[in-house]
């Protein structure tokens, strides 16, 4: 749905042979998940991963801005019912992010900031916090039409693979 990838002109070039260092970056990330209707009247459920990026406030220690939005469709007709939704919302973001990752990479490679790898990240305490907050309201549908942003803290990181 969106990429906006943006030189900061004042900030110092990725070492040859090295990838940007997210640990200087302001990064957050959001995800969205909700039911969507098909045709066919199986249930589908649609997964927006948002990812943001850029120098921590009034430094040049990034060389980039960017907010990469993508939006994908799941069915999980083959995951267990119970535990349906809030396993499509952690494997639809992680699957979206695999190809930010791969699409943030393969634009920066060659471009002015050098190149840019997302960090590894896990996204199953987002699965928890929508199984938690089903149990908590007591019901057995879970149906969140927005899942919290996550946007004050970054997605448990590790270093880039």
């Amino acid at each position: 749905m969106k990429l906006h990838l943006e030189p900061v002109v004042e900030a110092e070039s990725v070492a040859l042979g090295s990838y940007a260092d997210f640990e200087k970056a302001d990064f957050s990330s959001s995800i969205e998940f909700g039911p969507v209707s098909v045709p066919d009247g199986e249930d589908h459920y649609s997964v927006t991963l948002t990812l943001n990026a850029g120098p921590e406030e009034g430094q040049t220690n990034f060389p980039y801005r960017l907010e990469i939005q993508l939006i994908g469709i799941f069915d999980g007709k083959d995951l267990p019912v119970e535990r349906r939704k809030p396993l499509v919302a952690v494997n639809g973001a992680s699957m979206l992010y695999g190809i930010a990752r791969e699409m943030l990479l393969g634009l920066t490679f060659r471009s002015v900031g050098g190149p840019v790898m997302l960090p590894t990240v896990e996204f199953s305490e987002f699965g928890r916090e929508m199984e938690e907050k089903a149990q908590a309201e007591g019901s057995v549908e879970l149906e969140p039409r927005k899942a919290a942003s996550h946007s004050e803290r970054a997605p448990k990181k590790e270093k880039p693979q």
